[in-house]
Parts: C-alpha cells; structure tokens; sequence
C-alpha cells in the first residue's frame, strides 16, 4: 500500500478479505469437525440476527437458492431445525439445534485464537492501534 496516496478501497477490500480467509483456514480443522465451510458456519450465526430465509438470504447477501442449499445442508447436519410460523402455517423459521450451538461457539472459540495468534504477532503499540481502529469499521458501514 502507498503510503503517499493512502488506503485505497481496494487495497481495503484485499487485505480484509486476506486476513478473512486466513482466520478461516485457522479454524477450518474445528469447522470441518462439524462439516463446515466458512459461509456455514457465518449462516449459524447469522440466525441471532433473522430466522426465515428471506432474512437470511439478505443478510448472507447470497441468493435465495444458495440459501436453500446451505439450509439444507445444515438440516441434514442436525445444527439447525426448521419450524413452522405461529401465526402463518405457510412460512418456516430455522433455530439452531444444541449440535448448533456447539458448533457455532467452537467455531468462534477457533477464530478468536486464530486472531489473537496474530494480534501476538505485533508489537503492543500496534496492537493498540488495531484495538483504537476497530470500533471505527463499523461507522464504514453506513
């Protein structure tokens, strides 16, 4: 990266989705105990956030097809259950299962190490500065 000319959005996009895959080769051994993938073990999560597909579909930001292979997949997997609405008999919601749940917080667990393996791997002052720099990402957002 040139520093004269600054950060482009490229380079941004490059280096994250760098340091994304390489937190998720970490914890690949722990995912793939469960038979995950990244954007499986991402859906798990996802589930705090919406339950039916269309909620999950936009939120993976993957479509509706995929999204009904990776549900599947999952299901056959028992990390997730589907349910009927309450309140409409014709639409569906997905919870996770305890198998789910386990998998979901190993998953997080590798990552976490994964990440703190290569926080180690900086000096103080510049972990400081990743640690100042990350509660401003989320501003990017908007």
């Amino acid at each position: 990266m040139d520093k004269k000319a600054g950060v482009t959005g490229w380079e941004f996009v490059q280096v994250t989705w760098a340091f994304l895959n390489e937190v998720f080769d970490h914890a690949a051994p722990v995912m793939a105990q469960y038979g995950l993938h990244q954007k499986a073990l991402v859906l798990l999560a996802l589930l705090d956030k919406g339950d039916s597909p269309q909620e999950l579909a936009h939120l993976l930001r993957t479509p509706p097809s995929t999204l009904s292979h990776l549900l599947k997949e999952l299901e056959d997997k028992e990390l997730i259950h589907r349910s009927l609405g309450v309140s409409d008999k014709r639409k569906f919601h997905f919870v996770r299962t305890e198998r789910g749940n386990t998998a979901l917080r190993e998953g997080r667990e590798a990552i976490n190490e994964a990440i703190a393996l290569r926080l180690g791997n900086l000096t103080p002052e510049e972990r400081s500065i990743v640690e100042q720099a990350l509660p401003l990402i989320p501003r990017l957002l908007v």
